[in-house]
């Protein structure tokens, strides 16, 4: 199956990559979905599930996808 659930339904994480820049919440999962806002370095994360490589993710308000490698779990 392509959908795969987080350790648990709606667990929260901190979103950390090596180049320490933002990470674009997307529309869809797909490099080309709309940006939705950029979720800067360090911030917190809801984590919903997985789909292809891209996690569903809450930041603030805004639910979108963000690349898995783009968020420590």
């Amino acid at each position: 199956r392509d959908l795969v659930r987080s350790r648990g339904l709606g667990d929260v994480y901190k979103r950390q990559t090596d180049s320490g820049g933002p990470v674009n919440l997307r529309s869809y999962p797909s490099a080309q979905g709309q940006v939705i806002v950029q979720i800067p370095n360090g911030s917190t994360v809801t984590v919903f599930g997985r789909y292809r490589g891209w996690y569903v993710v809450l930041y603030g308000d805004a639910l979108g996808y963000a690349n898995s490698a783009f968020i420590q779990l």
